[in-house]
């Protein structure tokens, strides 16, 4: 079983819970090596929460910081952008987690804005020619009827910032 359907399952409960009006569920995953990313999707959506999905990986989301421009295709290569983030001088020792310096570079003026205007870009530029980036906070750019497998390179992270505040 892979991470996002063992991550639900654990949790003991599908719903978010009971007197929770105002509150936003997010389950946040990526590609990496996942088989059961179409079920992740339905589980999610059936039971009312959001996805912030990454595609090949989360490292995309991360690397989107310090990124001069969007990357192009990555054909399902899962070792092109890692590398691309382990050569930035602020994640050069990252290996998976997430150290406090490197969450204090991310924060850097500007960086949250970014990444987020990269992974918008990202979306515009689906390959399935259908999705576009919302006006909406925290709307999903990408169509109903778009392959989640074919969003390659895509990541939603940004739409948690937007529902938060963080960015506009």
């Amino acid at each position: 079983m892979s991470q996002p359907l063992r991550y639900e399952r654990r949790s003991g409960s599908r719903s978010p819970p009971r007197g929770s009006k105002n509150s936003a569920f997010w389950a946040v995953f990526d590609r990496d090596e996942n088989e059961d990313i179409y079920e992740a999707f339905r589980l999610a959506r059936q039971n009312g929460i959001n996805v912030a999905f990454s595609h090949p990986h989360f490292e995309l989301w991360l690397w989107l910081h310090f990124a001069s421009g969007p990357p192009g295709r990555l054909g399902g290569d899962r070792t092109a952008i890692p590398a691309k983030l382990r050569r930035t001088k602020e994640f050069a020792d990252f290996e998976k987690l997430i150290e406090p310096h490197h969450f204090e570079e991310l924060i850097k003026e500007g960086r949250q804005a970014t990444a987020v205007k990269l992974a918008q870009h990202l979306v515009a530029d689906c390959p399935s020619g259908r999705c576009a980036p919302t006006p909406e906070p925290g709307a999903p750019g990408h169509a109903p009827n778009c392959d989640i497998l074919r969003r390659d390179p895509s990541t939603d992270v940004y739409r948690i910032l937007e529902v938060l505040g963080i960015v506009s």
